[in-house]
This record gives C-alpha cells, sequence and structure tokens, in this order.
C-alpha cells in the first residue's frame, strides 16, 4: 500500500513552487531577493534552477523551505 501512494504523489513543480516564494516575499526579504535573481538570471542558469528544485521531487512546502533555507 505505501508503495502505491508513491507513485501518485504529486511533486511540487516550479509553478507551486514559485507561488510558495511570492506568497514567503511578502513577509521575508529573502524570498523577494530570491525571485528578483531568478528573474534577472540568465534563461540557461534560470531552467538549470528549476530542473534542479523539480529533481528534489519535494512533496511538500515545508521541504522546500528548509532546502533552500539550509
Amino acid at each position: 500500500m505505501e508503495n502505491n501512494k508513491k507513485e501518485t504523489e504529486k511533486y511540487l513543480d516550479r509553478n507551486d513552487i514559485m507561488s510558495l516564494f511570492k506568497s514567503l516575499a511578502r513577509s521575508q526579504g529573502f524570498y523577494g531577493r530570491l525571485i528578483c535573481a531568478i528573474d534577472d538570471a540568465d534563461e540557461g542558469a534560470r531552467e538549470e534552477f528549476w530542473q534542479n528544485l523539480e529533481s528534489k521531487k519535494f512533496t511538500d512546502i515545508v521541504e522546500v523551505i528548509i532546502y533552500i533555507e539550509s
């Protein structure tokens, strides 16, 4: 049964993660600066950033926050 759960588990994609960043940017300057850095990066660096984050297969926003802030 546990194996079946993993097959249907949804991983956060770049849209989910960016929504999280935007939400956190309202109260945390770090995330506002992170969004600016992502926006200012060239296309190749930006794609590499997103592919790296998506490859972590986060299932929860807390996992993203812990990863980004560690």
